[in-house]
């Protein structure tokens, strides 16, 4: 009987087989699941711009790398939209609102559908109270508004894009009560705090560049490891994807200095034959 407990004792239980199609498709996987996260890292989150009661047509955002922007979108004042198929028009006042024509009574609404006959219906208000404003896409000069506090319940969600043609403004979709409205063109602007350009500026792109190469390297080390200690069943230091390469790679880069500047050293010697 102890001679049977030594041996379940000292006994390793072997670990399961795994055929290279096995291992490849869970590499896969795994690959697959490395480009999620990294997905998901950068998916950038929508900034919010906040305008106020003096100017409702202007914005200032929160911070975007360490820097604030302005929204203005005076230019869409007295404008109007116009929905493919349909018979109504939209007409635009969000700096300063109006009574919309067709409408019963005397609120003022920022946003106006028109009917060519019967009666009309504000679509939002343009007021702190009822209005969000988005940057959704900073570098693509993207964002968004939403006017809300129309009758009953009506309110109106602009997108914005900005564009090197003439701005364009259309109705996308009319329905329950909600309208979505697309400017596009060369008025679409987002600007720093002070004037200048939006988007990225140069320093910002290196930074940025310089995150996405380091997180990518952490990713490709954290899945690599995962996948040579669960897959491969490597131990100790060979946990580390391609252990060999990285071993090798500062005599490597050594080997590949001296071999560029030895030619500008006179009398260097080499260690390949003469032709």
């Amino acid at each position: 009987g102890g001679s049977q407990k030594g041996v379940l004792k000292d006994h390793v239980i072997p670990r399961p087989y795994l055929s290279e199609e096995r291992r490849s498709l869970i590499e896969m996987r795994m690959l697959v699941a490395l480009f999620v996260t990294l997905g998901i890292v950068f998916v950038a989150d929508a900034t919010a711009c906040y305008n106020t009661a003096d100017n409702p047509c202007k914005c200032i955002s929160d911070q975007i790398d360490g820097k604030n922007y302005t929204i203005d979108i005076s230019f869409l004042q007295g404008k109007t939209a116009k929905q493919s198929g349909q018979t109504y028009t939209y007409d635009m006042f969000p700096c300063k609102m109006q009574v919309c024509e067709r409408e019963k009574g005397d609120e003022k609404y920022a946003v106006c559908q028109v009917p060519t006959s019967g009666e009309g219906f504000g679509c939002g208000k343009s007021d702190v109270e009822h209005t969000t404003w988005e940057i959704t896409d900073f570098a693509n000069k993207i964002f968004a508004i939403t006017f809300k506090g129309g009758n009953s319940d009506r309110e109106s969600d602009f997108i914005f894009t900005y564009g090197s043609g003439e701005t364009t403004y259309e109705v996308t979709s009319s329905e329950k009560k909600k309208y979505r409205i697309e400017v596009k063109g060369k008025d679409v602007d987002i600007k720093p705090v002070g004037g200048g350009g939006g988007g990225f500026g140069a320093g910002e792109v290196g930074w940025i560049l310089m995150a996405l190469i380091l997180v990518a390297v952490l990713m490709y080390f954290i899945i690599g490891a995962l996948i040579m200690y669960f897959v491969k069943g490597a131990r100790g230091v060979e946990v580390v994807p391609q252990y060999s390469f990285w071993k090798d790679l500062p005599l490597l880069i050594k080997d590949g200095f001296l071999f560029t500047i030895s030619p500008c050293y006179k009398g260097a010697s080499t260690h390949y034959e003469k032709i």
